[in-house]
């Protein structure tokens, strides 16, 4: 064999050529016949009527329509103070608050940080859980001090 006939050389399919007529129970079988994952090249990117981005695909998953007219997010400030002593004389110091994101006091004590998203660990994750499930949580006690608290 010549190395022109090894090119021009193709295995056939015998297959191929015949005809074998085919029936109705042969196509249900098939999935291009349902048009399932055939991409035509040039037809473009057909969205379903109705996607947006990843907001609104959360919105829909979580069930929250704009059309019901129902919940709408207030603002919400709140803000962390934590007791210290400054020259035997305590007092409360805001040391972080938030309004959208996390600010926190800088070193001294004048400046807030830029806003952030605030993280806690795994850690604590599990001992704040271990904490409402085993230990006593007084959330009515009416008390000044720490005296009555503990």
């Amino acid at each position: 064999m010549s190395k022109e006939n090894n090119e021009t050389d193709v295995a056939k399919d015998p297959g191929s050529l015949s005809n074998r007529p085919t029936s109705e129970t042969d196509v249900e079988g098939h999935r291009v016949f349902h048009g399932y994952g055939v991409h035509v090249p040039g037809s473009g990117v057909r969205r379903r009527p109705g996607s947006g981005g990843t907001a609104d695909r959360v919105h829909f998953i979580l069930g929250e329509d704009d059309t019901e007219g129902g919940h709408e997010s207030h603002p919400l400030f709140s803000e962390m103070a934590e007791l210290v002593s400054n020259n035997e004389e305590m007092e409360w110091r805001e040391t972080a608050r938030w309004i959208k994101f996390e600010e926190d006091v800088e070193e001294g004590g004048n400046r807030w940080s830029k806003p952030h998203v605030g993280t806690i660990s795994l850690h604590s994750l599990f001992e704040l859980r271990s904490c409402i499930l085993n230990g006593t949580v007084l959330l009515d006690l009416e008390a000044s001090s720490l005296d009555q608290i503990a």
